[in-house]
């Protein structure tokens, strides 16, 4: 991705695979960050294109992204689906697929040339929850894309995306993350300001998911882990109701 970068030649399409929380959502955002950064736009020797994959993450257009207020930069999950087709609550809690509308919404926006940023970036949060009707129109504008356009697909189960989208995507595979490379990012969360015991300890039982991880520290349920930890420790030395009580006890 960084040698994409540098070199000016990003694909028109990505799939970004691997499991829950190992960054590639983030890793969408923090691209069209780097593409979009007035600050590494300004320090560059190409005025309209930034060469650095880092974006400075405090001038205008970082802040924006983030805040998801930049008019060249879109997200399309189930929350923003809802707002595009004004569902109410309950049928907002009950979406299983993206609709053809939206796809239609971001199709439509493909063709419009950015107002701000050097290029127009489309980010599907969930690609194999598209519908058959949904996929085969977004496979057309994959097929002839907009130089000025960049689409990131973000998904858990990429056999379950379109063959034919997957032959116009380059494919990045996210693999999870060991502990040494979570723990850092948790301290960084609402959920890190916790004991460093407890932190590491959720490091090592998410199965490489910074968002279990973090799930794992606000649900409490890092105690019930110990306390499965210590009944399977104790088990087979004392009687079942020995063990219970050893467990509680500790």
């Amino acid at each position: 991705l960084q040698a994409d970068f540098e070199s000016g030649r990003l694909a028109e399409s990505y799939i970004f695979a691997g499991p829950e929380g190992v960054g590639k959502k983030f890793t969408a955002l923090e691209l069209a960050k780097a593409l979009a950064c007035m600050r590494s736009r300004r320090e560059s020797l190409i005025p309209d294109r930034a060469t650095s994959p880092i974006p400075c993450g405090e001038c205008l257009s970082c802040r924006r992204i983030q805040e998801r207020t930049h008019p060249d930069i879109f997200v399309l999950d189930f929350l923003t689906q809802a707002k595009i087709l004004e569902l109410k609550d309950e049928e907002a809690a009950k979406q299983k697929e993206f609709r053809i509308e939206s796809i239609r919404v971001l199709l439509s926006r493909a063709h419009i040339s950015p107002l701000e940023a050097p290029k127009k970036i489309f980010i599907i949060d969930g690609a194999e929850f598209l519908s058959m009707e949904s996929a085969n129109a977004l496979l057309k504008v994959l097929e002839e894309s907009p130089k000025h356009a960049v689409w990131f697909l973000i998904t858990k189960s990429p056999e379950r995306v379109l063959a034919t989208i997957r032959s116009r995507c380059r494919k990045i595979w996210f693999s999870p993350l060991s502990p040494e490379e979570i723990k850092p990012i948790l301290t960084r969360l609402p959920a890190g300001e916790q004991d460093p015991q407890a932190l590491s300890k959720a490091a090592e039982v998410c199965n490489g998911s910074v968002s279990d991880a973090k799930m794992i520290l606000e649900s409490g349920a890092l105690g019930f882990a110990q306390m499965a930890e210590a009944f399977l420790n104790s088990a087979g030395r004392h009687s079942a109701f020995q063990t219970a009580q050893e467990v509680v006890s500790n």
